[in-house]
């Protein structure tokens, strides 16, 4: 459905939704909607080489972060990027659900990795886009 306000009606409706708490922004970032809560810190868990932390600083979060990273190799990338953010850090472990200790499928392209094993549709779709001309 697609509805069209003109310009009175949408300042109404706009002040109306804003009196219940919540906003209606055209073009709304993530990093917006961390400051409009008052979030002051953000775990982010398998972080793999930082790319979600750092999409936050782009964005304008400026609250902590800890990142979590059991892969050792992309941990070593993750502490690249943290070492000149004072308010990034991260620890080179998994978080899960219970304590324990848990074996990790490393793909060749990390963001793949899980400690569930991965399908046959995964594998091959892994080759095609090592294989892509991107």
């Amino acid at each position: 459905m697609f509805v069209c306000l003109n310009w009175g009606m949408r300042s109404v409706l706009k002040r109306l939704i804003r009196q219940t708490g919540y906003t209606i922004s055209a073009n709304p970032t993530f990093g917006a909607f961390l400051q409009s809560r008052a979030v002051t810190l953000v775990l982010d868990v398998g972080a793999n080489t930082g790319q979600f932390a750092s999409y936050l600083r782009t964005e304008g979060y400026v609250g902590e972060i800890i990142s979590f990273e059991p892969i050792k190799s992309a941990y070593n990338l993750l502490m690249g990027r943290m070492m000149h953010d004072s308010r990034w850090s991260g620890r080179n472990i998994g978080l899960g659900e219970a304590k324990g200790t848990a074996t990790i499928n490393v793909s060749e392209n990390s963001v793949f990795s899980s400690i569930v094993s991965q399908l046959d549709f995964a594998t091959e779709f892994d080759k095609k886009r090592e294989n892509s001309p991107d």
